[in-house]
């Protein structure tokens, strides 16, 4: 049974009234590119948040790892001498009594290591202060400083330093 030509144009006239086949107009174009970059601008402002607090968590672990490493390094001396006098006459430490930061960063007295992390150096400042603890023992004081985009971050560690018995 053949089609009749009247249904296929009815039909398509009925389509046609439902498509619009003209595609997109240059202000809807225009204004979905507008939300796209607000959009973008949003992500990418996140995107330096995170970046910028995973650095100063990996740059505050590598300071606690400086700080453990140099502490490891005077109980090694004390070890290796079986005096503690090496730690107070090594030159790098002040036998003085610690304040809340024993000294100013990159000052007379203080360690400082480098270190390379993606594209950048940072220098990390040891700073020492080593008192008497009592019965031959020492108290070795010890902050660690480091700069990130124009802020001072530190580390504190307090630890006690006894000769091998």
């Amino acid at each position: 049974m053949p089609i009749k030509m009247e249904c296929i144009t009815s039909v398509n006239a009925h389509l046609d009234k439902y498509l619009d086949n003209g595609g997109f107009s240059l202000v809807e174009a225009m204004v979905s590119m507008v939300i796209l970059t607000i959009v973008t601008l949003g992500l990418l402002q996140t995107i330096i948040l995170v970046n910028d607090a995973n650095m100063k968590n990996f740059l505050r672990d590598e300071g606690v790892k400086v700080g453990q490493e140099d502490i490891d390094s005077e109980r090694l001396l004390a070890k290796g001498t079986g005096d503690l006098s090496a730690i107070v006459s090594a030159g790098s430490l002040q036998a003085s009594p610690p304040a809340k930061y024993p000294c100013v960063p990159n000052s007379t007295g203080t360690v400082n290591i480098t270190r390379q992390f993606k594209n950048a150096t940072i220098t990390f400042n040891i700073c020492r202060s080593v008192t008497p603890a009592g019965t031959g023992s020492v108290r070795l004081d010890e902050v660690v400083t480091w700069l990130f985009k124009n802020e001072t971050f530190s580390y504190v560690t307090t630890t006690i330093i006894r000769p091998l018995s």
